[in-house]
């Protein structure tokens, strides 16, 4: 007998408020039409606008209770502080961080440069350490 799981995902995500980085395209694209099938209150942010709108729109046909979108690099130090801001504003709190950004695509294959890793920790980790 296969284990089945206990989760109900309906009940656990409807409502929840999230905030999910790298909206616009790929697994970020997915993951908020995921959370928005089962009625999320979704911030989502990536560096292009026009994408970013698109799958705003989208997340909304598809169920989301709210959508928030607001174009971001991640790279840059201070957007992090910003994008939270933004959303503790227009959600009230957190349930859920899903932090799938990148920054620019500078980062293609590791060609032997330590600050290219040092940039990419900056984008992908430290930034939620502040």
């Amino acid at each position: 007998m296969i284990p089945q799981p206990a989760t109900n995902w309906t009940e656990l995500l409807f409502g929840s408020r999230v905030l999910l980085t790298g909206a616009s395209k790929g697994i970020g694209e997915q993951m908020a039409y995921h959370y928005a099938r089962f009625g999320a209150e979704l911030v989502i942010t990536a560096r292009n606008e026009t994408r970013l709108r698109q799958v705003e729109e989208k997340c909304l046909e598809l169920g989301a209770k709210k959508v928030y979108s607001y174009p971001a690099d991640m790279s840059f130090p201070t957007n992090p502080q910003r994008v939270v801001q933004f959303a503790l504003e227009k959600l009230g709190s957190l349930d859920y961080l899903v932090l799938n950004h990148i920054g620019n695509d500078r980062f293609q294959m590791w060609n032997g440069n330590a600050e290219d890793v040092g940039w990419l920790m900056q984008v992908s980790f430290w930034f939620s350490w502040k």
